[in-house]
């Protein structure tokens, strides 16, 4: 069963009435993505498909391990803290298994342990 999905409004000044027009865009973007659907079905069009391959969970890193990747960053917990956004408190929680980093921080872990350079590309300000 096809259909043809049209939206009727009396005159302009009603459809200004009654939806804004970010609310009109949304409801002609979302008719044109089910008219292309159809056609799709129809076999009038190919549609362009894109995968997104999503990364893994960031590891849960053990407190050696945290201790490791900042170390290879020849930066005391102080210094690595800042980079982290993190206290410095935080930090040694971390390292003495205390407390576990969020994923957000365990996924920046990462990002440090695989290319340690990272952190030189930071905005640095200038030393007080």
């Amino acid at each position: 069963m096809l259909m043809r999905i049209e939206t009727h409004w009396p005159n302009e000044s009603e459809r200004d009435m009654s939806e804004s027009k970010q609310g009109a865009r949304v409801v002609d973007d979302l008719l044109a993505g089910l008219q292309e659907g159809l056609a799709w079905a129809r076999g009038e069009t190919d549609l362009r498909v894109s995968r997104l391959d999503l990364p893994a969970p960031p590891p849960a890193y053990t407190p050696e391990q945290i201790r490791a990747i900042r170390g290879r960053s020849g930066l005391s917990q102080g210094q690595f803290s800042l980079y982290l956004s993190i206290s410095a408190k935080t930090l040694q929680s971390w390292e003495q298994g205390l407390r576990r980093p969020s994923p957000m921080s365990s996924r920046f872990l990462q990002v440090i342990d695989q290319a340690p350079d990272v952190l030189l590309r930071l905005p640095t300000r200038p030393a007080r």
